[in-house]
């Protein structure tokens, strides 16, 4: 990155040769959020979680269905909020006392460009008693992963493929991902999403190696088969029902818990 230049992530600047954050405590949008939302449909699903997220994201889906935040430069936010660990601790607490809130979710865009926020407020947050989640892409190197995950106590994981090629057109990295999804399943309620896109490839034997993948880790792994519906940039119909279920089906053969979305 030349200096002045902002990463593909937007969250990280070249400043006389530092990076810089430029997410840190930015807040473009909140919510008391049901669990079930997220999704975690196998962790606390009758409770709420107050849920927050920044701008920006490191990979480059073209049907990213929330692109009015992730594909944003703050420039273009006019609803940022500055909102610092002490401020959202507090939040998170008061919404306890008033609406039974049992934690934060980091979500809404991709919440480890925001590493240095995240780490800080999880710990906070794991002082109070309260709950951290993660809803992300996965993308993310081993170092910092393993310094964040003790104070995390849910994800839900986005495995977009298990094809390297289509994950590296999206800006990601296959190995990455299942790494991530490794590890977190040693420390953290882990659930796992695949959204059932249209791409240039057999999506019935994507799929089955996904099921392969998690099996081999842990067959109680929650797996959400999520129905594509046109956003962004890829503007196809909606998945067929009758896919899903088929999928459904390859799933049960090798997983227990498995959860149909966006019908």
């Amino acid at each position: 990155m030349r200096d002045g230049a902002i990463g593909i992530c937007l969250g990280r600047k070249n400043i006389d040769g530092k990076l810089y954050s430029m997410t840190y405590g930015k807040i473009s949008a909140i919510a008391l959020d049901p669990m079930l939302k997220k999704p975690l449909h196998f962790y606390k699903s009758d409770k709420m979680v107050l849920s927050i997220g920044s701008y920006g994201c490191n990979m480059k889906c073209h049907f990213c269905q929330n692109s009015h935040i992730a594909k944003k430069k703050i420039s273009d936010n006019d609803d940022i909020t500055n909102l610092s660990v002490e401020k959202l601790l507090k939040l998170a607490v008061d919404q306890k006392a008033l609406n039974g809130n049992i934690g934060v979710a980091f979500t809404y865009n991709e919440p480890t460009i925001n590493y240095e926020y995240i780490l800080e407020a999880s710990r906070s947050l794991k002082k109070a008693g309260l709950d951290t989640i993660l809803i992300t892409n996965g993308n993310i190197n081993e170092r910092p992963l393993r310094r964040l995950l003790p104070y995390i106590d849910a994800m839900n994981i986005d495995l977009k493929t298990y094809d390297e090629r289509e994950y590296k057109r999206l800006g990601g990295d296959l190995e990455t991902v299942k790494k991530t999804i490794k590890l977190a399943n040693e420390y953290s309620h882990i659930e796992v999403t695949y959204l059932v896109y249209p791409r240039d490839l057999d999506i019935k034997r994507d799929f089955k190696s996904v099921v392969n993948f998690l099996s081999e880790i842990d067959k109680k792994i929650p797996l959400h088969i999520n129905r594509f519906f046109p956003s962004y940039k890829l503007q196809e119909t909606a998945t067929e029902l009758d896919l899903l279920y088929e999928l459904e089906e390859i799933a049960r053969g090798k997983l227990k818990n498995i959860n149909i979305g966006n019908i």
